[in-house]
């Protein structure tokens, strides 16, 4: 049951489960608007009644964060952000933490003014994942992930829900170093093409190590977080003559680029895939290449920068 309108005291409010990181909450900028604008009564927080009468922002955690803020550091400016002194809410009642979760989690990437940011996404993707949405297609349609390119133009973007999908279920570890890389790429080996590699081996494994402390899991994670050093002067070890099948494997489950894992296995006969058809694909990159570099003559640097621009703006998968 929902009632409209309501007018609510401040104090009464709290925030729990908001699935924007810190950095995408970006409350500075939710401060300055509330002391400039003050809040706006025609867009009120949607929040849920709790049996010892607080109410749990559900729509709304930037604005209500902002308010806190002015309250308990400028007073002045709290008084004349808030008329009154109470704030315009949308209040439901007995509602479950399916429900609530499902009304929390409602950012469109072509509706919201303060985009989720890439760690953000996860967070969403887990609490949708944990309340049992685990159909990829729903999810993305939930957080507005579509392809914006391509023949799949228009589509649900499953290829951004299926590794945070998966991550969810991984060890706490696993997700503690994901979120270092998300925050500064340079602090953590772990990439997202690494998660469908670890969940597949974590599967494998779980009968016997629901802990994911199986040995094949257990070496891959060794390996995608030390990787073999190069020493300069030196030849990759990739490169020796002596590679046999079972290192191939393991070599491509701890590889970032699908090019290298797909050369691996066809260079031992472990995929379809062969070097006649690796070369087209490589052949097909270095021409995409060498149309970018005459489009840029075509353009000038300035302009070739603008068009780089334009499509930066643009959602693109993650």
């Amino acid at each position: 049951m929902a009632n409209v309108a309501n007018m609510l005291n401040v104090d009464s409010l709290f925030c729990e489960g908001n699935c924007r990181s810190k950095a995408c909450e970006r409350i500075p900028e939710m401060v300055a608007s509330l002391q400039l604008n003050g809040f706006k009564a025609n867009h009120p927080l949607v929040v849920s009644e709790k049996t010892d009468g607080r109410y749990l922002v559900l729509v709304g955690n930037r604005r209500t964060l902002g308010l806190f803020f002015l309250r308990d550091n400028d007073p002045e400016a709290y008084k004349r952000a808030l008329i009154g002194g109470k704030i315009p809410a949308i209040v439901h009642k007995d509602l479950t933490v399916e429900e609530e979760t499902l009304i929390r989690i409602d950012h469109s990437t072509a509706e919201d003014r303060v985009p989720l940011d890439e760690w953000s996404i996860y967070l969403a993707i887990k609490q949708l994942v944990q309340i049992g949405m685990d159909t990829q297609e729903k999810i993305a349609e939930k957080l507005g992930l579509f392809y914006v390119k391509g023949k799949n133009i228009g589509k649900p973007n499953r290829s951004i829900v299926q590794p945070r999908a998966n991550l969810v279920k991984l060890p706490a570890y696993v997700e503690i170093e994901m979120e270092k890389h998300c925050a500064d790429p340079d602090s953590s080996n772990i990439r997202w093409p690494h998660i469908g590699r670890l969940f597949t081996a974590f599967n494998r494994e779980f009968i016997e190590h629901p802990d994911a402390d199986g040995p094949e899991f257990t070496e891959l994670w060794e390996s995608i977080m030390s990787p073999p050093e190069v020493v300069e002067g030196e030849p990759p070890t990739d490169r020796k003559k002596d590679l046999t099948p079972s290192d191939a494997v393991k070599r491509a489950q701890a590889a970032s680029s699908k090019g290298v894992s797909r050369v691996l296995m066809a260079v031992t006969g472990q995929s379809e895939d062969n070097l006649a058809t690796i070369d087209a694909i490589i052949v097909e990159g270095e021409t995409a290449i060498a149309l970018l570099v005459k489009i840029r003559e075509y353009l000038g640097n300035d302009g070739y920068q603008q068009m780089l621009d334009h499509m930066a703006g643009e959602p693109v998968p993650v």
